[in-house]
């Protein structure tokens, strides 16, 4: 529970995660305060940790300003098995309205933009996400052809609610995983390899041994 420091009152039910430095996103200690989301709960535990002595709020891109060691900016190019490549750039101190916060309207906390975060290239033609636009040539792949883009279509469901649907579904056994705990393990490490190519400044080569992810889907009763 957290609590105002100042008459003890009630402020959330909330998850409080402390991260040891230098294994931190700064390189200092930090602890990360995961609350609901109605905005009368996170201006008062603001509030709250403004009214302690050894607090204040941090200014945009203070914690570049500061050169911490753990810098908040990041790329990183990958290269997949198949041949294909990707250059994935990141920041939390710019101003940008491509963040998928901001594009995909999952949580309406966040203000809506019509822009994309996701751009997808490949020889038949590109792709935009969350926006699912296509863009292809009239006729044969060529610089010369015209280009147009038609948008694909999606359930407009809140997709908080259909995550938490199909993993209640999951948990009773109605429904495989979507996405196996398997696929899971591949991201993370893929986030270690871009830490360890970023601290040696060489280039990592993962190899997973798993069967691909279709192979991995059982069979569940109905």
């Amino acid at each position: 529970e957290l609590k105002h420091p100042d008459d003890g009152s009630f402020l959330d039910q909330a998850l409080v995660l402390y991260f040891k430095g230098p294994n931190s996103f700064t390189g200092e200690d930090v602890a990360e305060f995961h609350v609901h989301g109605g905005r009368a709960v996170i201006e008062g535990v603001l509030s709250a940790l403004g009214a302690l002595p050894f607090t204040r709020m941090a200014e945009a891109g203070e914690f570049s300003r500061r050169g911490f060691e753990n810098e908040d900016l990041a790329t990183a190019i990958l290269q997949f098995k198949s041949g294909a490549v990707a250059t994935i750039s990141v920041s939390d101190s710019i101003v940008a309205p491509w963040s998928w916060e901001l594009t995909a309207r999952e949580n309406p906390a966040y203000p809506a933009t019509n822009e994309s975060c996701y751009l997808i290239g490949g020889s038949q033609g590109g792709l935009s996400l969350p926006d699912l636009r296509v863009w292809q040539h009239a006729g044969a792949p060529d610089w010369w052809r015209p280009i147009s883009a038609q948008t694909l279509t999606c359930g407009m469901d809140d997709p908080l609610v259909v995550q938490m649907v199909h993993f209640s579904q999951v948990i009773a056994g109605r429904e495989a995983p979507l996405v196996p705990g398997s696929e899971g393990l591949k991201s993370l490490e893929v986030v270690e390899a871009v830490s360890q190519s970023s601290a040696s400044g060489n280039a990592i080569t993962l190899h997973h041994g798993a069967e691909p992810a279709e192979n991995n889907i059982r069979e569940v009763p109905a």
